[in-house]
């Protein structure tokens, strides 16, 4: 399973994620978009449009307590977000919580937890750049394709997010920022 867990909004990327799953052609393979938002019928016809929507489940909110069981069952969580004329995505807290599962994660270069270095490009997941449907795909399938690979992310995952304690995401947060604003703080830590 292929786990999106948030809004379902223009900002979070969602059509390129679908386009990538689909270029996938995958019978043994589920995407869930879990949550609600303004782009879910547009999600709905898009998936239908490329030919997966028996592949695609629309899950609707699942409140923070209920999404352990999601986390469980996923293969990997994507977090394809993209910049819009308001911004990019200043952090992405749904990556602390797959890499407290254990779940590998491919985030977007627009993502502040890739910027801000929870996410790290071949360690425990893989950063891709956004909009790259080719790109997305790519890092799906590598992870798809090899468990052992997978499974070493999720050992990581789990190792670097029990390391980052109150400094590190201060510093993280940091970065992030200063990576969403286009400039670098003045202010020392």
């Amino acid at each position: 399973m292929v786990l999106y867990l948030g809004r379902l909004e223009e900002e979070k990327g969602l059509p390129y994620l679908l386009e990538a799953f689909a270029s996938l052609r995958r019978d043994n393979a589920v995407l869930v978009l879990a949550g609600t938002g303004s782009e879910k019928g547009r999600l709905e016809r898009l998936s239908q449009e490329l030919g997966i929507a028996e592949n695609v489940r629309f899950g609707g909110y699942v409140p923070p307590e209920k999404a352990v069981p999601y986390y469980s069952i996923a293969w990997v969580y994507v977090l394809p977000s993209i910049t819009t004329p308001y911004g990019k995505e200043p952090w992405g807290l749904v990556i602390n919580e797959a890499f407290n599962q254990g779940v590998p994660v491919i985030a977007a270069d627009a993502v502040g937890a890739a910027a801000g270095g929870l996410v790290q490009d071949g360690v425990n997941g893989f950063v891709v750049p956004e909009r790259d449907r080719v790109a997305l795909a790519q890092a799906m399938r590598c992870i798809l394709d090899n468990p052992d690979l997978r499974e070493r992310f999720s050992q990581n995952a789990r190792q670097i997010i029990a390391a980052w304690d109150n400094e590190r995401m201060v510093m993280g947060f940091r970065q992030a920022i200063e990576y969403v604003t286009g400039h670098s703080s003045t202010v020392s830590s």
